[in-house]
């Protein structure tokens, strides 16, 4: 059965995207952070302390590009509703102009594109459920997102 016959919402996040984009992402970053920041005022080497400060820096950065931007994403016969936990759009499937993912992270990253801006911007990325598979293949959600533009053209 596909999506469009179900008549029904379908979250196609995954159920950890709280965790992930929250709870893992301030941990990480305080964490981190208040390590790097100790060793300033260890007697490490000066070579020890921009390592760790580097480290945190790129490691930030790798979070907010991998989960940090992630959004809740609920689809129906008609609609994607797209939240960031303090703020829900809802958007029509026509507007949807493509779907790509970053392969390279764990969990996997889905990008919506848009054909119009969204509260949200052009794309929006979300964590896509597990879905145990290989390395360069393609999550099944991107193959039913694509169905879905394809019947609304």
């Amino acid at each position: 059965m596909s999506i469009r016959e179900s008549n029904m919402n379908r979250t196609i996040s995954s159920s950890t995207t709280f965790l992930w984009k929250f709870i893992f992402s301030g941990l990480w970053i305080a964490g981190f952070g208040y390590g790097t920041i100790a060793s300033l005022f260890s007697d490490m080497g000066n070579e020890i302390h921009i390592q760790m400060l580097l480290a945190w820096i790129i490691g930030t950065a790798m979070i907010y590009i991998s989960v940090g931007r992630s959004k809740k994403v609920i689809l129906d016969d008609d609609f994607i509703y797209i939240s960031n936990f303090f703020k829900s759009v809802k958007i029509p499937i026509s507007n949807i102009y493509k779907t790509t993912d970053i392969i390279f992270f764990s969990p996997r990253i889905i990008i919506i594109h848009f054909k119009e801006p969204t509260e949200f911007g052009k794309r929006i990325h979300f964590i896509a459920s597990l879905q145990f598979m290989g390395v360069f293949s393609q999550h099944p959600v991107i193959k039913e997102i694509q169905d879905i533009i394809k019947e609304n053209k």
